[in-house]
């Protein structure tokens, strides 16, 4: 698939420049061909390199805030597709942990708020809902019907 081999192009230049600190805008990348590869259900693509994310973040430092985000995100929709409503309500919430909401347009924080609200309903051992409620993404639950 084009948009996955341009993906993998950009890694490979990355890798082969004599650059310090390649790792982030590497795994960064990853995370795109992750999400790709769920979409097309290629789920054990995915979450293999979900795994090799999660070495490489514990195994860095001073990592952008950007990098944690795609990755949580990548991990929440892999989540979601297995229908593990605690995992995908833990990852969910640690992407906006690293996610200026102000950023997000409003049907996306319309769609996450919602998932979010009912993954806190259907997920075995959450028992607060205060982390959710506190947070500015439930706004876009108000003036909503439907």
């Amino acid at each position: 698939m084009l948009p996955l081999s341009i993906l993998r192009g950009v890694i490979e230049k990355l890798q082969a420049t004599r650059e310090q600190r390649i790792e982030e805008p590497v795994l960064y990348i990853k995370m795109q061909i992750a999400i790709f590869k769920l979409e097309q259900g290629d789920q054990k693509e995915c979450k293999k390199l979900l795994e090799d994310g999660k070495s490489t973040l514990d195994s860095m430092t001073d990592i952008d805030p950007s990098v944690y985000a795609s990755y949580y995100w990548v991990s929440s929709q892999n989540y979601k597709h297995r229908q593990e409503f605690a995992e995908f309500y833990k990852s969910a919430l640690l992407y906006l942990a690293y996610t200026a909401v102000e950023s997000l347009s409003d049907s996306f924080k319309l769609d996450l708020a919602f998932d979010l609200s009912l993954s806190a309903l259907l997920g075995d051992n959450i028992y607060n809902f205060g982390e959710l409620l506190a947070h500015p993404i439930i706004k876009s639950l108000l003036g909503h019907s439907g």
